[in-house]
């Protein structure tokens, strides 16, 4: 059931598919988001406690 509280801020209700990352070592660990044309959005209290080259080989596998 959708939560009728959007028409109360007369806002348009939308949605977004996402994929979420997960770190290699701890599958439960999210710590972003990859949309479907392939946009990366990173939780910034985390993103610091990986690295670039994790970040880039969880990319790839998302996207795929």
């Amino acid at each position: 059931m959708i939560n009728p509280h959007y028409r109360q801020l007369d806002a348009e209700l939308s949605f977004l598919i996402v994929r979420k990352l997960s770190h290699l070592q701890n599958p439960g660990y999210a710590f972003g988001a990859m949309t479907e044309d392939g946009t990366v959005y990173y939780n910034p209290e985390h993103k610091t406690n990986v690295s670039q080259e994790m970040l880039d080989n969880i990319e790839e596998r998302r996207a795929v």
